[in-house]
């Protein structure tokens, strides 16, 4: 149940998704695998729980603005929550994939990509303090300790 995180931040209606079969998710064919996982991320992106507008729709979470770099108390820029662990989860899922010789060329293009806008909004605000989640970061020691875990199980 943990794996498709329904009962955590995004939960679905029960009559969406049965417990049962996401427990023995692993064992299901590759279409119904491929069909609970379109359901679990629609549930996602469409709130489930929401009151249909007078239109029919409901509401869309993957229309809501991305939050900009604000300033905390202490006046120093930061980034909020989301690009910021995007970032750490996609350079750890790029690690792994580079482990196991897996290419990534679309997680490098959007790695770059936000570490181009890191540095470009830096050169933009010169005098204004930013928060150390401003630093291009390779995150070598976590992705080496799984690449470590990886190559010990291979």
């Amino acid at each position: 149940i943990h794996r498709f995180r329904v009962k955590e931040n995004y939960p679905l209606r029960p009559e969406t998704m049965d417990d049962d079969r996401i427990e023995a998710f692993e064992t299901l064919s590759a279409i119904e695998q491929e069909y609970l996982l379109y359901v679990r991320y629609t549930g996602i992106l469409i709130d489930p729980f929401s009151e249909p507008d007078e239109n029919g729709k409901y509401f869309d979470f993957s229309a809501v603005p991305f939050k900009e770099v604000f300033r905390n108390e202490e006046g120093v820029c930061q980034i909020p929550r989301m690009p910021n662990e995007d970032y750490y989860r996609t350079q750890m899922m790029r690690g792994i994939a580079q482990a196991l010789n897996i290419s990534t060329p679309m997680m490098d293009t959007l790695i770059q990509r936000y570490e181009a806008q890191l540095t470009a909004f830096q050169k933009a605000h010169p005098n204004d303090r930013v928060s150390t989640q401003f630093q291009i970061q390779s995150f070598e020691e976590d992705i080496n300790s799984i690449a470590k875990l990886l190559n010990s199980e291979g």
